[in-house]
């Protein structure tokens, strides 16, 4: 056996502790020892960590200080060292392999077959070129992409189930949104039937009042027709006795003969008549030209369902820094209010609201809430169980709570589950709260336009009230109270 030369004694340096071959692909760890980059991450892949609670992190195996993160740099120096020892090994075991008068440093030297990972190509394990980048052997590259593939597959294969299954619950969709539309649709047909039945009543009403009152302008034309006829008839026969009495003038003797009793009975008698005045009045055009679609709306009122509510505060559940009117009509944030109020089971203690006195446990119900310009507010409804002392509790339907809320002037969201940004093209001045208790249903106005703002759906068990809070007073620019409205005021 030959003596090892310089070159193999250098080379002894230049190999991996682990695989004890020269370094491919170097990478020097935190604590300063180099492996094989592959070595190194098979070496941490082979470290057992079963039955441990938590998983250390990766050490060395020389000096076994913890690499945490598994983190290395490239040692492109060390590298190139090893492909010149490399180089210069499979030179020297060329020269003492070939025959005599070959020149065996003519030869292309070879490596290893490996797969370059970031360049994703075939590669000598010599070539300088891909030196640095994540090389590895092609068996083990094989397995690499494969495994990845493989997730790949997995994954889009349950997507396509997801998909599947979303469009198995789309197509059932269809027939419940038809379903759905005839129902509104019957509901509609309902609502207006009743409308028009009850506006086909008040014409016929109306119409039947000024037949009355036609009526009644003749008949009083008729009597005072004949009235005049009368008079009329008894006029001119005085007229006849006066023009006889009037030709008998020659004799004066005779003219004044019973003239008084004449005059009493012919002239004075026609100062007794009584005044018929004209027949001016005609019909009532207040009643019957005026407004009628206001008139007729007014007069609906009592008939609609729901009729608007008369919502008032209920003084036993408001903050202690929520001040109420007299009235119990409007309800404003106040930092330190000058009356304490006593606590009691039905106070809220942390969320800074106020419920209203009317309780709910069946029925549709509307009232409407005056917010101006307020920058922040809260409206909705709350059943009877909301939690009232502890933490404050957020307003959403698991908790209690289907309210709508405005923040920092224009920022509108439905609290419900998950939350929803609102969009409004018109800041509200009065928000309308619709209840249908059976229905399930609480929906939001603008109660100006009766713009829909938004509806939750859902299934109420227990008595529900209005709920209130006037948001605080940031800055001084929300001072202005909450006010409760008349019915259609």
């Amino acid at each position: 056996m030959a003596a090892p030369t310089t070159v193999e004694h250098f080379a002894e340096d230049l190999r991996c502790s682990i695989c004890l071959e020269l370094f491919l692909n170097p990478v020097m760890l935190e604590c300063g020892h180099n492996y094989c980059q592959a070595c190194i991450a098979r070496y941490w892949a082979e470290t057992p960590s079963h039955g441990r609670e938590h998983v250390p992190p990766p050490t060395c195996p020389e000096c076994r200080r913890e690499i945490p993160g598994g983190k290395f740099t490239a040692n492109r120096v060390l590298g190139q060292l090893a492909q010149k020892a490399m180089e210069s090994l499979s030179a020297h075991a060329s020269d003492e392999d070939a025959e005599p008068g070959e020149n065996g440093g003519d030869e292309e030297i070879q490596g290893e077959k490996l797969f370059c990972a970031e360049d994703g190509c075939l590669v000598r394990a010599l070539h300088l070129d891909h030196w640095g980048h994540q090389c590895l052997p092609l068996e083990e590259a094989v397995e690499c992409y494969k495994g990845l593939l493989t997730a790949s597959q997995t994954e889009l294969e349950a997507k396509v189930q997801a998909a599947k299954a979303l469009q198995e619950q789309s197509a059932q969709k269809v027939p419940e949104i038809t379903a759905q539309r005839l129902r509104l649709e019957q509901h509609l047909s309902t609502q207006f039937a009743e409308l028009h039945q009850w506006l086909l009543e008040k014409e016929a009403a109306m119409r039947r009042d000024i037949r009355h009152e036609e009526e009644l302008l003749l008949s009083e034309l008729e009597t005072n027709h004949r009235n005049r006829q009368e008079q009329m008839r008894l006029a001119e026969e005085q007229l006849v006795k006066i023009k006889a009495r009037l030709e008998e003038q020659q004799d004066p003797e005779i003219f004044l003969k019973d003239i008084k009793a004449f005059t009493e009975k012919y002239c004075l008698s026609a100062e007794k008549w009584p005044t018929l005045p004209p027949v001016s009045r005609g019909f009532n055009l207040g009643q019957y030209k005026g407004p009628i679609q206001y008139i007729v709306w007014r007069d609906m009122l009592p008939y609609l369902r729901p009729s608007p509510c008369l919502i008032t505060l209920d003084p036993a559940t408001n903050h202690p820094n929520l001040v109420l009117s007299k009235d119990l009509d409007s309800v404003y944030l106040e930092d330190n209010p000058e009356e304490e109020v006593p606590d009691g089971p039905e106070r809220f203690s942390k969320s800074v609201c106020v419920l209203g006195a009317q309780e709910f446990t069946s029925g549709r119900h509307y009232w409407e809430v005056e917010v101006g310009d307020k920058t922040s507010w809260d409206i909705g409804v709350a059943k009877e169980s909301v939690n009232r002392k502890e933490a404050k509790v957020t307003l959403k339907p698991s908790n209690g709570f289907w309210a709508i809320w405005l923040r920092n002037g224009n920022e509108y969201k439905a609290l419900d589950s998950p939350s929803k940004q609102l969009s409004l093209k018109v800041k509200p001045q009065k928000v309308g709260v619709y209840l249908d208790y059976e229905g399930g249903q609480v929906s939001f106005y603008d109660a100006d336009l009766m713009d829909h703002i938004y509806t939750f759906s859902d299934i109420f068990t227990e008595c529900l009230y209005p709920m209130f809070s006037p948001g605080v007073n940031k800055d001084g620019l929300n001072g202005e109270p909450l006010r409760l409205l008349l019915p259609w005021t």
